[in-house]
């Protein structure tokens, strides 16, 4: 690498396909905004105006491939066709890209094809296990996840769950944690002396994020009401389910949530009953926050809500085990609340911040254009 290349940004060429605004899609947004010392190009395949518009309006560089669907067959025949795989080499020349990073299950096998078209060092980012423990997905990635230089995993359990599918890759796999904008969450005020007790779950809902479980730990609860922060293909299915447990009453479904910070103020405690979690961005920000966390001890969660010292975890993934924590958290002593509260905020300030995250991938990125 020449004198001028190593005193001037990186360029990366980001591939994310996306349907909405998710926990992949909101760790590149704030990656690449206003950060000086990467020279970041975004390549986006999306049916959607809100993902396209979220990143315009930050005034990032985000060329769009318009597509119809991000359904499986429409997956397939952007990886497998020709037509997709032109244009993104195509933007890989025009931009002068000097390393590919790919972020999303759609992204990997058109984003591999390409890079290798042209000959350029590939990073992953792996936000969850899906890619490994959906067969569906499998079935493609396998092929291609071997041409990374890099595979970076947002927890150490993603890795684990990596090394564990493919061992040889060990030498590859690298832990960088999504990052919190502390800025964008600063430290909350406690919530009014007598305020009626209120929680929140801030997350897509489907499934494997457990909103369901959160639904039916409330009915344990009936001091306590909820706040449901997101959308997804669950939303009808969920408030039926409130309906039907009848706690429709105290659970308010608050769609997509731009200002994540402004809902954090109303509440006094984030919950989350995933199944399935990578890391969880949004129980760091509620601690960034000062919001008390409760969660399932799944995936990457348990790295950083240790239970009775940053946050409570429920003994398992049940409705009813997770009641139990809520109570134990709502029994709280004041004194210990807060020193919970300021340990949690600690933590993501020394190990999971913005900043962090920037600096691990900018190493990468350096260290992959000096080889």
């Amino acid at each position: 690498m020449s004198a001028e290349a190593g005193s001037r940004p990186v360029r990366v060429l980001h591939v994310v396909s996306a349907g909405e605004l998710g926990g992949a899609e909101r760790m590149l947004l704030d990656l690449v905004t206003d950060d000086p010392a990467t020279s970041h190009t975004i390549a986006l395949f999306s049916p959607s105006d809100r993902v396209l518009h979220a990143f315009r309006d930050a005034g990032v560089a985000v060329h769009e491939h318009k597509v119809r669907s991000e359904g499986p067959f429409a997956m397939v025949a952007r990886a497998m066709l020709p037509r997709d795989v032109a244009w993104l080499t195509s933007l890989l020349e025009a931009t002068r890209a000097e390393v590919v990073h790919l972020h999303t299950f759609g992204s990997q096998v058109v984003g591999t094809r390409a890079a290798l078209a042209r000959k350029l060092p590939i990073v992953r980012t792996e936000h969850s296990t899906r890619v490994f423990d959906d067969p569906s997905c499998w079935v493609f990635v396998r092929f291609v996840i071997g041409d990374a230089a890099i595979s970076c995993s947002v927890s150490d359990d993603v890795r684990q769950v990596a090394k564990k599918k493919l061992p040889a890759l060990a030498p590859r796999l690298r832990v960088i944690p999504n990052g919190v904008r502390l800025e964008a969450f600063p430290p909350l005020p406690t919530r009014a002396t007598g305020a009626h007790p209120r929680a929140a779950v801030v997350s897509r809902l489907e499934p494997r994020k457990g909103v369901d479980v959160v639904l039916r730990a409330l009915v344990s609860c009936p001091e306590l009401e909820l706040d449901v922060c997101g959308d997804g293909p669950d939303a009808p299915k969920l408030r039926e389910l409130a309906r039907t447990l009848g706690i429709a009453h105290r659970t308010r479904f608050l769609g997509h949530v731009s200002d994540v910070s402004a809902a954090l103020r109303d509440v006094d405690m984030v919950i989350s009953g995933a199944r399935k979690e990578g890391l969880g961005l949004t129980l760091l920000e509620a601690m960034a926050s000062r919001r008390l966390v409760v969660a399932t001890p799944v995936g990457g969660v348990p790295e950083f809500v240790r239970d009775g010292d940053t946050g409570l975890l429920s003994r398992d993934g049940s409705p009813e085990a997770l009641a139990r924590a809520i109570a134990r958290a709502r029994a709280l002593a004041q004194a210990d609340r807060e020193t919970l509260l300021e340990r949690a905020r600690a933590v993501v300030e020394r190990t999971y911040s913005l900043a962090a995250m920037r600096a691990a991938y900018a190493a990468i990125y350096r260290e992959l254009t000096s080889r």
